[in-house]
């Protein structure tokens, strides 16, 4: 019989909280994802956050985000969204080296400063993309963006 020797000097507590520690790195072991596969399809935007800018209030509330498959399969994308709304995207495979656009929607009748965003299901690595969408809807009329920052 195998005897280890310190062990049964431990406190019972201490020794359960050393292998509830332990259990974790051991239970992980190969479940790290590995490296994107390079033949798959590949989302490319210009920007991880699209800035609407400064605008009027009741201005044209709709914006388009471009973007491209860069991949080398057919790129299939679901959008979700928060308070900006995904009014049309591309429900057709998109093919490599083709472009999309995600026509967004944004209340511009809501006053102030915003930020939300828009997700992007798709079958590229990874499987979901987060797009935030920013800007600043002023109330007044005027076209003085200085006022905004005073």
């Amino acid at each position: 019989m195998m005897k280890f020797r310190g062990l049964n000097k431990l406190h019972p507590g201490t020794l359960l909280l050393l292998i509830i520690s332990i259990l974790p790195a051991i239970s992980c072991k190969g479940q790290f994802y590995s490296a994107p596969d390079s033949l798959g399809p590949k989302i490319t935007v210009k920007h991880d956050t699209f800035d609407y800018g400064i605008i009027q209030r009741y201005s044209n509330p709709y914006r388009y985000i471009k973007l491209t498959n860069t991949g080398k399969e057919p790129l299939m994308i679901s959008v979700f969204g928060d308070v900006v709304s995904p009014v049309k995207y591309p429900k057709t495979p998109i093919e490599p080296g083709q472009s999309g656009e995600i026509k967004i929607y944004y209340p511009t009748a809501k006053v102030g400063p915003f930020v939300n965003f828009i997700g992007i299901n798709s079958n590229a690595f990874p499987r979901q993309k987060i797009i935030f969408v920013k800007g600043w809807v002023l109330h007044t009329e005027t076209t003085d963006t200085t006022q905004v920052y005073k």
